[in-house]
This record gives structure tokens, sequence and C-alpha cells, in this order.
């Protein structure tokens, strides 16, 4: 019996859970990949950054190459991360590349208390140009705490069976060889280049239609004129047809008559 009673209690508190909204919050835009994983696991957006999360949430924060997914600046992250660190309290706590490889029945349970969070079949990534790479090490070298903050929430977070990810910095590294980098300028300036020579031919090819144009509006009007002249010529042609015959009869006193006399 009272396992029976149990058993009926945690039927009617799931449906309880499975009957609430679920929300989930983000700092920064998140992918139209996860977005759709998240709405098929049936969370909704937390619009109002300012108000209270309501308990159960999700909290979602992305690694600091996130920079260069969404035209931020590293002060706007840094703060989006202290703002999830202070909700963190009540709440679940995820990386958004963790939540790629969860599948949404999963998430959905693990959020409504049914499992515990199924294993993430994913690893972390890190930015795959080595300029980025680059670039990201003086970022964060400017701003360490953008790191720290990175790293508390991955003390902090779920981790779905996966290690936390505080070789970060370290990846970044072993991304910056001195060949790699070469070789990605090249490859930059390269496209570079290429960009150049489609803006001339673009330029080119506008200039060559503002030719003919011009030169099919001087057409037009040469036409115009043409026809014009034809519709004058026809007027003339019409009136002179319509004179009386006597007006060019030969007038009296001619040589027909001279002779006569």
């Amino acid at each position: 019996m009272p396992a029976a009673w149990l058993e009926n209690a945690l039927r009617r508190l799931m449906a309880c859970a499975l009957s609430c909204p679920l929300y989930w919050y983000a700092p920064l835009p998140l992918s139209d990949a996860l977005l759709d994983r998240l709405t098929q696991a049936g969370l909704q957006c937390f619009a109002d950054r300012q108000g209270q999360l309501p308990d159960g949430s999700l909290l979602i924060y992305p690694q600091p190459h996130a920079l260069f997914s969404d035209p931020t600046h590293g002060h706007a992250l840094l703060e989006g991360y202290r703002a999830v660190l202070e909700r963190v309290s009540g709440n679940r706590l995820i990386a958004d590349w963790r939540l790629l490889g969860l599948e949404p029945e999963g998430l959905s349970g693990w959020l409504n208390g049914a499992h515990p969070c199924p294993p993430a079949r994913v690893t972390p990534p890190t930015p795959g140009d080595p300029l980025q790479a680059l670039l990201l090490c003086a970022v964060l070298n400017k701003m360490p705490e953008l790191l720290d903050c990175y790293l508390d929430l991955e003390l902090q977070a779920e981790l779905a069976q996966t290690p936390a990810d505080s070789s970060y910095a370290q990846r970044l590294l072993a991304g910056q060889e001195a060949d790699q980098l070469v070789a990605a300028w090249w490859s930059l300036q390269q496209r570079a280049r290429e960009r150049q020579e489609q803006m001339e031919q673009l330029n080119q090819v506008q200039e060559e239609l503002e030719h003919y144009f011009l030169l099919s509006c001087r057409q037009a009007e040469l036409i115009e004129q043409l026809e014009q002249q034809q519709r004058r010529a026809l007027r003339l042609l019409a009136r002179s047809s319509q004179r009386p015959s006597s007006l060019i009869q030969a007038p009296p006193g001619g040589p027909g008559d001279q002779a006569c006399a």
C-alpha cells in the first residue's frame, strides 16, 4: 500500500511538472539549430531579462569565441556571463555546445525530473581559424575575467557526462602554430583579392549597363523625332491632297489665248 501511494504521488508530481511551462535564458542569441532543439523539447524563451526567472529554468551560456558568431564585444559577453552566474540558484545550467548533443526527449525528461541528464555525444569546440584563436587570446589577455567567468560556469554547470572545459585556453594556444597562422593569413589575402576582382568585374558590368542604357535612351529619342517628322509629313501630304482643282488650273490669258488673237 505505501509503495502504491508513493507511485501515485510521483505520477501526480510528474504530471504537474509536465503541465508547467519550462523557460530558457541565454545572454547571447542562439543558433537556429539550438532554437529548434529547445522548441522541440517544449521550452519557451524567457524574454524579460530584468525579471525574476522562474525556478527550474534552463540557463544557457556560450564559449568565449561566440564573439565571432554574434556582433557583440567582450564587455557585453562578460556582462552576460555574470547575469547567468547570478541566476544559477534554483535553475539548471548548461553550455550551448552540450545542448546540441542532447535529443529533445532526453532534454525534456531531464528538465522535468524524470531522469538525470543524458550523456552529450559531443566534444568542446574551438575556433577553426588560427587567426580567430590568436585574436581571442589577445582579448582574453586584456580581459582575463572573461575566461574566469567561463570557467566558473563550467564548474557549476551540468556537464552531461563530459569533462569540464578547463583546457579552453590551452586549446586556443595549440591552434596558433606558425605555419597555421601564415597559411590562414595567405588564405585571407587570397579571399580579399578574389573579392576585389569580383567588385571590379561588377563595376565594369555596371558601367557597361549604364552605357547601353544611355545609348538606348538616345535611340529612343531619335526614333521619337523620326516619328514626329513622319507624322508632320503625313499631315502636309493630307492637306495638299485636299486642295480644290481650280487652284491648280492654268490662269486665263495664257499662251493658247494669245495664239487665237
